[in-house]
Formats: C-alpha cells, sequence, structure tokens
C-alpha cells in the first residue's frame, strides 16, 4: 500500500507544579508532557505511487486516525495541605503467628515479618485500636496518564450526508493518589515481595515489643488505574420537507475498568466494569429537525444495567442479594425552540424524563451510581435567552 497524503502533529509540553505551604514548600517533579497526533490519512490506493482523479473519489470516504499522549494532573490543594488529624484503627495485626498463613504467600509474609524482627511463633496482645494519622500530603507527586486511540471514519459517497466512526481507547492513570486503610497498609508491608523497605512498612510503626503502635495514613501516590473501550458513532443528515432532519449516535462499550489499589502489587485489582457507576454499555440518540425558525430536539439517552455488588463479590456468590442487578436507565428528553427572527431573542419549552421513568429500587441521587438515574421524575421548563 502506498500513501499518497498524510499528516502528522507532534506537540510538546514541559510543566512544573509548585506549592506553598505557611510552614514548609512543597515542589512536585518536573514532567514532560507530550502528546502525538496522527491526522487522518485522507488517500491510499494499492499497487500505486500516485493517486489518480478517479481513485481519489472511490477512496476519499475513508480516513484512519489515532492519538499517543501523556498529561499529568498536579495534587489539588485538599491532597497537599489539608489538615492531618488524628484517627484510630482496628487491625488484626498480619504477623501474628495465625494470621501467617492467611496471607497471599505465607512464606513471603513469614520472611517479611522476621525482617522486622519479630521472633518466629509470636502473637499480638494488643487489642486496643492503633493510633495513627490521616490528611493531605504536602509531599505528593503529580499523577501521570497515557493514552492511545485509533480508529476510522467512513463518509461514504453514495449517502449523502451519513457518517460513520469507530474507535479505540486506552488509558492508563499511575501513581493516583490515594489513602489506604490502617489494615491495607498494615498487610502491604509484610506481604510486599520485593522485602520491607517499601512505604507501607514505613507507615506502620511497631514499638520495642514489635506491637503495632502508629499508622500513618495520609495520601499517597499509590495506585494506578487502567481502562479501555471502544467508542461507535453515527450520523445522519437530510432534507425532509421545508426542513432538516439529523441523527447523532454515540455508543460507548467499555472492555475493562480496573482498579490497581497498590501498583507495586499487579495481582491486587479490582474490576469495576459493570457494577454500580461503571455501565458496561452506554449510548446517546440525538435528534433534531430544524425549520425556519423552528428548532426540535428529541434526546433519548441508554445505559446498561449494573452489578449493585462487586465483581469478585458477584463471583463467589451470585445469589446473595435481590435485586441483585441495578436495571438499566432509558430516559428520553424533548425540547422545542423558536428563534424570533434576527432580534437576537429565543423561546424555549421542554419536557425531561417525559415518560417518568423511576430509578431501581433503593437508588437515590445522593448515592454512588445514582446520579445516572433521574429521581426528579418528569419535569418541565420554559425560557428565553438572547445573543448579544
Amino acid at each position: 500500500m502506498f500513501v499518497c497524503q498524510q499528516e502528522a502533529w507532534l506537540t510538546g509540553r514541559w510543566a512544573r507544579a509548585v506549592g506553598d505551604g505557611s510552614h514548609r514548600s512543597s515542589v512536585a517533579r518536573p514532567d514532560k508532557v507530550w502528546h502525538a497526533r496522527v491526522r487522518p490519512i485522507h488517500r491510499c490506493v494499492y499497487n500505486v505511487i500516485h493517486c489518480s482523479p478517479e481513485q481519489d473519489r472511490r477512496i476519499a470516504g475513508q480516513r484512519l486516525r489515532g492519538t499517543v499522549s501523556s498529561a499529568v494532573r498536579a495534587p489539588n490543594i485538599g491532597e497537599l495541605f489539608g489538615g492531618q488529624s488524628q484517627n484510630f484503627s482496628t487491625i488484626t495485626d498480619p504477623c501474628s503467628v495465625k494470621q501467617l498463613k492467611n496471607a497471599p504467600n505465607q512464606a513471603v509474609r513469614t520472611a517479611n515479618c522476621a525482617a522486622l524482627g519479630i521472633p518466629a511463633g509470636w502473637t499480638a496482645t494488643n487489642s486496643a485500636t492503633i493510633a495513627g494519622i490521616s490528611g493531605g500530603n504536602p509531599d505528593l507527586k503529580p499523577e501521570q496518564g497515557r493514552t492511545w486511540t485509533g480508529g476510522i471514519v467512513l463518509t461514504p459517497e453514495f449517502l449523502p450526508g451519513f457518517g460513520l466512526t469507530a474507535d479505540y481507547w486506552n488509558i492508563k492513570l499511575t501513581n493516583a493518589i490515594s489513602a489506604p486503610s490502617g489494615t491495607d497498609i498494615a498487610n502491604h508491608c509484610v506481604d510486599s515481595t520485593t522485602g520491607i523497605n517499601n512505604v507501607y512498612c514505613a507507615n506502620a510503626l511497631r514499638g520495642p515489643d514489635h506491637e503495632l503502635n502508629f499508622i500513618n495514613s495520609i495520601n499517597q501516590n499509590i495506585s494506578l488505574l487502567s481502562t479501555s473501550g471502544v467508542d461507535l458513532g453515527a450520523y445522519y443528515s437530510h432534507a425532509i420537507g421545508a426542513g432538516k432532519l439529523t441523527f447523532n449516535l454515540d455508543v460507548t462499550k467499555v472492555i475493562a475498568f480496573t482498579e490497581h489499589p497498590f501498583q507495586d502489587d499487579p495481582t491486587n485489582t479490582v474490576q469495576d466494569n459493570g457494577t454500580l457507576g461503571f455501565p458496561r454499555w452506554k449510548g446517546v440518540l440525538r435528534t433534531s429537525y430544524a425549520m425556519n425558525h423552528w428548532l426540535i430536539n428529541w434526546n433519548m439517552r441508554y445505559f446498561s444495567s449494573m452489578l449493585r455488588v462487586s465483581n469478585e463479590s458477584y463471583a463467589s456468590n451470585p445469589y446473595q442479594l435481590t435485586p441483585i442487578r441495578a436495571g438499566a436507565g432509558f430516559f428520553n428528553d424533548v425540547k422545542a425552540g423558536y428563534t424570533f427572527g434576527k432580534s437576537g431573542w429565543q423561546g424555549y419549552v421542554g419536557i425531561t424524563n417525559v415518560f417518568d421513568r423511576d430509578p431501581p429500587v433503593n437508588i437515590f441521587g445522593n448515592t454512588f451510581g445514582g446520579g445516572l438515574y433521574d429521581a426528579i421524575g418528569r419535569a418541565y421548563y420554559a425560557g428565553f435567552n438572547y445573543n448579544f
């Protein structure tokens, strides 16, 4: 295959995030942010070097596109300088002799506990809560993201006004900021396959009697998030009567949405895809009809049903809760507007949730995942716009 024409963009940005507290300063390390974009390959033909006009017309409706990019997110003010406060954790000591067998790898936990100076056969006797602190961390580093996409655009000449797009995307976020629990800190200190020289052991302090006596659970750059999926799009416009009818359909299929609470442990994963707040399928169909000064819109929104429990919990016991799923969402909104000539004024009326669909039982607007549904029900509105 020979490419008759192609374009590529390469841009870059260097960023440095600086924070300043009342008693100390924190300078996040400089990060290079880069972005590469391959513009659509406009014309491709086979077994020729130059495109003829006839070949141009035959393949003009096919384009390839892709992006590769890097980004950073500097910690916000609260994550950096949110006040630290005392808290107390109830922790079952992972180095207590009866807890060694509960480790992901008993040999690793036993060796790490020994490296901490804990004698063989030791039993924890502390039954009280363990003091610690939580809150902001002025030494946080920026989160880093890597994204790449690839797709195709089809605009066939035999169907004027129609277009079809398909794109695959893959996103990975490292050094994500999170605050681990006291139990997670104590466990990951001694379950690390690289020994005890890790951030968790530095935050799980023990006294001369080997008992845990302090847990530091402030914000840390310890998590990782990865997600991938496919976006499909289609649009079509055509003259109908004295006006123009337009359809726009956008559908997303999420392949995976995986949390790694501890990025140094790739075996510890949480698959959120398909659970409450993370539907596997989402779609929006926007229909509009414009005629003279009138514009009418009808929008339909859909997302697939979701588990009310984690995927891991469902796999172990699919009959633990009824109903086990929150039903799919399907909502319709309509709006009509009229523009008063060249005066700059436009009046409009509309209805949200036209068919008054209710959210699933026990799903409310203030709960996680509840925002996807319409908790208010059918609503009416009207108003005016003025363009200067």
